[in-house]
C-alpha cells in the first residue's frame, strides 16, 4: 500500500508544473484576459458608430433593464442584456481578435470529409473562415446582423474563444468585462463614425494582423456625451 501511495504521489508531482512553465502560464492570463477583451471592446464601439439604429437598441435596452441612474451595474443586470451580448457576438464573429489558432495532432484524426490529418501534424484553425461560412451562417454571413444571435441557440460555429477542452479559460470573464465596459460608456456616451475612413459593405474595414487583429485606422469614431 505504502509503495502504491507513493507511485501516485510521485506521478501527481510529474504533472507539477515547472517554474518557466508558471511564468509562461501568467503571461497568457495576463495578455490574453486583457488585450483581447480591449480588442473586442474597440471593434464593438467601431461597429455601434458605424450602425446607429443597432446602438440606439442597445441604448433602449440598458434604459429599460438598468434605468437612467448612475447605479452601479450588478451581474443581474449583466445577464438580462441580451440584445448587447448578441451585438457583441456578432462583432465577436466578423471580427474575432485572435482569427487564426494552432493545434496539434497527438493522434491521426479523421475529418467528417474523410481527410485524415496524421499524428504530428500541426494544423492552422482559421476563425475567421468559420464565422464567415455561409454553410453555417447563411447568405448574409459577412453581415453584421446582432438578431441572428437573439434565438439562445449559439452554434458551434461560434468559436471565438475556440471550442472543446482547449477553448479559452477566460472566456466568461472576457463576455463579462466586455458587456460590463460597454454597458458603462453607452450610458454616458454616444459613438459616431470618424471622419478619416468610410466603412460599407463596397468598403469593408482595414485590418492587420499581428499577435491579434486590429484596426488599421485606429478605431476611430467621435464621442458626444448623452448629457
Amino acid at each position: 500500500m505504502k509503495a502504491l501511495i507513493k507511485e501516485e504521489a510521485d506521478n501527481e508531482a510529474d504533472k507539477s508544473y515547472t517554474l518557466e512553465e508558471l511564468r509562461e502560464e501568467t503571461l497568457v492570463l495576463l495578455l490574453a484576459g486583457t488585450d483581447t477583451s480591449a480588442v473586442g471592446i474597440c471593434t464593438t464601439i467601431l461597429m455601434l458608430s458605424q450602425h446607429t439604429d443597432v446602438q440606439e437598441r442597445v441604448y433602449k435596452e440598458i434604459q429599460e433593464v438598468i434605468g437612467d441612474s448612475d447605479k452601479p451595474l450588478q451581474l443581474k443586470d449583466l445577464n438580462e442584456l441580451k440584445y448587447l451580448k448578441a451585438v457583441i457576438n456578432e462583432t465577436l464573429r466578423l471580427y474575432p481578435p485572435v482569427p487564426f489558432i494552432l493545434r496539434y495532432c497527438k493522434d491521426d484524426l479523421k475529418l467528417p470529409t474523410s481527410l485524415i490529418l496524421p499524428e504530428g501534424s500541426n494544423v492552422i484553425i482559421s476563425i475567421w473562415g468559420i464565422h464567415r461560412n455561409f454553410e453555417h451562417w447563411g447568405e448574409d454571413a459577412n453581415d453584421f446582423n446582432p438578431d441572428r444571435f437573439m434565438s439562445g441557440k449559439i452554434p458551434n460555429a461560434f468559436m471565438p474563444f475556440s471550442n472543446g477542452p482547449r477553448n479559452c479559460i477566460g472566456s466568461q470573464y472576457a463576455m463579462l468585462s466586455i458587456t460590463t465596459t460597454l454597458a458603462t460608456l453607452l450610458r454616458q456616451y454616444r459613438f459616431t463614425p470618424a471622419t478619416n475612413f468610410t466603412y460599407d459593405k463596397n468598403n469593408p474595414l482595414r485590418l492587420s494582423f499581428d499577435l491579434m487583429m486590429k484596426h488599421v485606422d485606429g478605431f476611430s469614431v467621435q464621442v458626444e456625451s448623452r448629457g
